[in-house]
């Protein structure tokens, strides 16, 4: 009963000390959880300002190049290369080589009109002319580049939508192994307790086999000695 007793209270230290694992556990896990959407609050306000900051650069450059005039080439090729930088970082090596080729074919505009203003009217009209059908071009492009951001951005948003997306399922991931690990400790306890248990009642009827094994000894030894007694009184009589 003692040894039984003691099992007993080793198994309730056992409960106890579980316990206190599966709140410590419970609790860091929910310290790791706020951290991590404290983590995707940040990140998604960085998107929204990077996204913001481009918008209004895109703007910013749209604005200034439908302000630039033909007698500003040279002008026009300095705010196309910003805009060919602002967007650089979402375009392909094909994009680099073609905003390469870009401010050459610019660098070749200005020289013409260089050329254009030392040269005679006539000359300086029909290439004015021809520099104005140049600019429709020039505007004709600007706004297939203003398309083509669009679509880097729109590209942009689904790609950090998908990556929220795939923060959140490893969330969820973390979150269920977790669960399962705290299920899994508190199966084990259960077992632990059910062997613990097990082993105090095999004890105890150990304990009770040895007690009726040494009355069985002691009734076998009794025996002898009540018929010898008989058998003397009944020699006696």
């Amino acid at each position: 009963l003692a040894e039984y007793e003691r099992l007993a209270k080793e198994a309730e230290q056992v409960k106890l000390i579980q316990a206190a694992e599966e709140a410590r556990l419970a609790k860091e896990a929910e310290k790791a959880r706020l951290a991590k959407e404290a983590e995707d609050a940040r990140l998604a306000k960085e998107a929204e300002e990077v996204a913001l900051a481009k918008l209004a650069e895109y703007e910013r450059l749209a604005k200034e190049a439908e302000q630039v005039k033909l007698i500003q080439a040279a002008e026009e090729a300095r705010l196309a290369k910003e805009a060919e930088d602002a967007i650089l970082a979402k375009e392909t090596e094909d994009a680099r080589i073609a905003k390469e080729t870009a401010e050459a074919r610019f660098a070749k505009e200005a020289e013409e009109v260089r050329l254009a203003k030392e040269s005679d009217d006539a000359r300086f009209a029909k290439e004015t002319e021809n520099a104005r059908l140049a600019k429709e071009a020039e505007n004709a492009r600007l706004a297939k580049e203003a398309e083509q951001v669009k679509l880097i951005q729109a590209a942009e948003d689904a790609r950090l939508a998908k990556e929220a997306e795939d923060e959140i399922l490893a969330k969820e991931t973390a979150d269920a192994r977790l669960a399962k690990e705290a299920e899994d400790a508190r199966l084990d306890k259960e077992a632990e307790d059910v062997r613990l248990a097990q082993e105090a009642e095999d004890a105890i009827l150990a304990k009770e086999a040895e007690v009726a094994r040494l009355d069985k000894e002691a009734g076998d030894a009794r025996l002898p000695q009540e018929d010898e007694a008989v058998k003397l009184a009944k020699e006696a009589e």
